[in-house]
C-alpha cells in the first residue's frame, strides 16, 4: 500500500464506505433556529418527526446483531483509532467538530442490497439512496414559519393519500424570544 497522509486514508476510506453504506442523519431537536435556516430552506420547508422508539431503527445486521441509532460526538479533537478498537466504529462513522453541537445528530446505518436504487445525486454530486418507512415511523410534520401555501396543500394531500397518522404542526417566531413555538394545526 503506497504511503498515504492520515487525511488522504481518511478520504479514501469515506469513499470506500460511500460505497456500500447507507446513513441516515437525523436530529433530536426540531426548534432549532440554525437547524431551520439551513436544512429547510430558511423556514419554508418542513420537519418530519419520527417515533424513535420503532423497530425500523432497531433493525438486525446482516451478522445478526441489533443495530441502533448512533449519537454523534462532538469535539474539539481528532480521534485516532485503529480497527479492532472497541470504538472504532464510532470514531470514524459518528464524530464531528464540537461547532455542529447544535445539529444534536443522530446516525442510523444500512448497508447497500442489490436491491438499493439510487434516487438521484444531491447538489455535490454524491448519490442519493431512498429507503422505504414504515407509515407508523412517522409521527409529526412541522411545517416552516414561512412554508408557503402551495406546499402546505401537497403536504395535507400527501397525509391524505397515504393514510398517515400524523401530528402536524405550524412552527412561528416567538415575539418575546429568539425561539421557535408550534401550534397544532386541524386539517380541512
Amino acid at each position: 500500500m503506497k504511503k498515504m497522509s492520515p487525511a488522504n486514508i481518511g478520504f479514501e476510506l469515506m469513499d470506500r464506505v460511500n460505497k456500500c453504506l447507507g446513513i441516515l442523519s437525523l436530529s433530536r431537536t426540531f426548534t432549532n433556529l440554525l437547524m431551520w435556516s439551513h436544512y429547510a430552506n430558511n423556514h419554508t420547508g418542513f420537519v418530519i418527526g419520527f417515533d424513535d422508539s420503532h423497530e425500523f431503527f432497531y433493525q438486525e445486521t446482516y451478522q445478526g446483531l441489533s443495530s441502533r441509532p448512533n449519537n454523534v460526538n462532538y469535539t474539539s479533537q481528532r480521534s485516532m483509532t485503529c480497527v479492532g478498537d472497541h470504538d472504532y466504529y464510532e470514531k470514524l462513522l459518528c464524530e464531528k467538530s464540537i461547532d455542529w453541537a447544535y445539529e444534536e445528530e443522530v446516525r442510523i446505518f444500512r448497508l447497500f442490497t442489490d436491491e438499493t436504487k439510487i434516487a438521484g445525486v444531491d447538489p455535490a454530486g454524491h448519490p442519493v439512496f431512498l429507503v422505504n418507512l414504515p407509515k407508523d415511523a412517522l409521527k409529526s410534520i412541522y411545517l416552516g414559519a414561512h412554508t408557503d401555501e402551495s406546499l402546505r396543500r401537497k403536504i395535507f394531500a400527501a397525509i391524505n393519500k397515504n393514510g398517515l397518522k400524523v401530528e402536524l404542526y405550524d412552527m412561528r417566531m416567538s415575539k418575546l424570544r429568539y425561539e421557535l413555538e408550534w401550534l397544532s394545526v386541524v386539517q380541512d
